[in-house]
C-alpha cells in the first residue's frame, strides 16, 4: 500500500491484520473461470477452497489470511498503490520472501 492508502484505512479505525482478513474473505476466482476442463490452472482446483463471494461460487486465493503480505512504500505522489500476485496458494505455491534494506 502507498502510504496514503495506509493512513485513509488507518485514520478509518482498520488495521493491517483488518484489511489481511478482508483480503482473505474477499479475494478469489469464480468456478466459472474453470468451465472447461484443461483450462490453465484446472489441474490445481483441489488446492482451493470453495467459497460464496458476492453469491457467486469462487475458488479462494489463499489457504489463510498469513500468506497475504501487506507492505507500506512509496511516496507521496497520490494513492497509488500495487498487488503483486503469485501462483498457486500454499506450499506448492509462491512464497512471500523479504531482505532487509540497510541504507
Amino acid at each position: 500500500l502507498c502510504p496514503e492508502h495506509a493512513a485513509t484505512l488507518s485514520s478509518d479505525g482498520f488495521a493491517k491484520s483488518d484489511v489481511r482478513d478482508f483480503l482473505f474473505e474477499n479475494t478469489g476466482v469464480p468456478l466459472r473461470a474453470f468451465d472447461h476442463e484443461g483450462t490453465e490452472g484446472t489441474q490445481a482446483r483441489d488446492s482451493y477452497e470453495e467459497v460464496l463471494i458476492d453469491g457467486e461460487p469462487h475458488y479462494r486465493k489463499f489457504k489463510d489470511p498469513s500468506q497475504i503480505g501487506i507492505i507500506v512504500a512509496g511516496g507521496t505522489a497520490g494513492k497509488f498503490s500495487a498487488v503483486m500476485g503469485g501462483w498457486l496458494t500454499g506450499a506448492e505455491g509462491s512464497q512471500i520472501v523479504t531482505y532487509p534494506v540497510k541504507w
